[in-house]
């Protein structure tokens, strides 16, 4: 739920405050949320991290093939889509596979955990490589529209 309600917003947010500083926000919250989860103590605790990590990846999922775009010439925009495109099938058909076979060990927390150096190192290299670009004028934002 959390991811539905942020997604829409996401990208008023980065015309806003800059496209690179609102992904790596996402990302970072995404990764906290992660982290978080796989350190509840009980139920509650893994809903609201779970409810973190759905915000985090809100704000960042829509902006990731939105930087994609702008990083790339229109010549080489098809491949690098393509490559993103990839990941997002393999994850899904991999994700439960994994998942499964880490509850069969009884070491579920380690789903949550995977996700923590990924996210770290994307903080990273995206703060070091990734172009900011931001709109010329400020967005109003209009509820109705987005």
């Amino acid at each position: 739920m959390a991811l539905g309600v942020t997604t829409p917003v996401s990208g008023f947010l980065a015309d806003r405050f800059k496209i690179k500083r609102v992904y790596l926000l996402g990302l970072a919250i995404f990764t906290i949320g992660s982290f978080l989860c796989g350190l509840a103590p009980s139920l509650g605790w893994l809903i609201a991290a779970r409810a973190l990590q759905g915000f985090g990846g809100g704000i960042a999922q829509p902006l990731g093939p939105a930087q994609l775009y702008r990083a790339f010439p229109p010549k080489e925009q098809g491949t690098a889509l393509g490559l993103f495109g990839l990941a997002l099938v393999v994850a899904p058909a991999l994700g439960p596979i994994l998942g499964g076979w880490l509850v069969d060990l009884q070491i579920w927390r380690a789903i949550f955990f995977v996700n923590v150096p990924i996210g770290i190192l994307g903080v990273i290299l995206g703060s070091r490589f990734l172009v900011d670009y931001k709109i010329g004028k400020r967005p109003i934002f209009d509820p109705w529209v987005s």
